[in-house]
């Protein structure tokens, strides 16, 4: 942390970490970073007197971060490598109104309040969706592992980029995701999984049915069935290996390894 960074961070109403970084935002509208510089611990003046008073929402890569104003206008800064220059996004976000971003280990992709979708950064973690530009209309909701995004239309319809395909996938009505893999919960209440088996793609269990919910960890899912059972798999340290839960109403978000709540009795964590 740079010298005398410590005596400026205080009343801190928003935080939020790359990989070497932090970047808070003060009470009084202040932007606060440090950390490596090459991970977005280090702002512009310019970035910092843009931002003043207007942080609404900060999103971060492995070593970028990007700021979400109350207009909808973003500003990012960081490893260009990892999303920290809008670069040709620019021109699109600039004649647009942003809800929200979300981000791999390298690029993001803002969800933009007319339903459709900016993406920047490096190719290979999606930082590119030209190619599926054209079905990336009314999305609801963004998803992302450390190299893939999966966008959800309305429509049900599951639209993938970067690192990651899948095909004709529909009727989903939500999208997890681990850092390698993606589970989609359709409508009927069935799991389709996909990508690396050791994330949890591509393994769920084959009599996985009547599902209302699915968290993924860094590397495991757990579904939610309609019975109150919790069913987990993938890697066993992510929580992929945890024994047979009943009477269960809530399971976690991704932030760390699966856990449940039972309806009577205490919390479980698994991982």
């Amino acid at each position: 942390m740079p010298h005398g960074a410590e005596a400026q961070l205080y009343d801190i109403q928003l935080l939020s970490a790359s990989a070497k970084a932090f970047a808070a935002v003060r009470g009084d509208g202040q932007l606060i970073t440090c950390g490596h510089p090459s991970s977005g611990g280090w702002a512009p003046p310019t970035v910092v007197k843009t931002l003043h008073g207007q942080v609404k929402e900060i999103a971060a890569s492995e070593n970028a971060f990007v700021a979400i104003c109350p207009s909808g206008r973003v500003v990012a800064w960081g490893d260009p490598d990892s999303g920290g220059d809008l670069g040709g996004a620019a021109t699109q976000l600039a004649a647009a109104r942003v809800r929200a971003i979300t981000a791999t280990d390298h690029a993001f992709a803002a969800l933009l309040m007319d339903g459709g979708v900016v993406a920047w950064g490096h190719s290979y973690s999606g930082g590119d969706c030209k190619s599926v530009q054209k079905k990336l209309y009314n999305i609801s909701q963004i998803s992302a592992s450390m190299n893939s995004f999966v966008a959800l239309r309305k429509d049900g319809v599951v639209v993938a980029w970067g690192n990651t395909e899948v095909s004709d996938l529909r009727d989903v009505v939500e999208v997890s995701a681990s850092s390698g893999a993606f589970a989609a919960l359709k409508s009927d209440g069935s799991v389709v999984t996909w990508g690396t088996e050791l994330y949890g793609g591509n393994s769920c269990p084959a009599d996985l049915q009547q599902v209302l919910q699915v968290c993924g960890s860094a590397s495991a899912f757990a579904a939610l069935t309609l019975n109150g059972s919790l069913i987990a798999w993938g890697h066993p340290f992510g929580g992929g290996l945890a024994p047979s839960l009943h009477d269960v109403f809530a399971t976690c978000p991704r932030s760390g390894p699966p856990w449940a709540a039972l309806k009577e009795g205490p919390i479980i964590q698994r991982g």
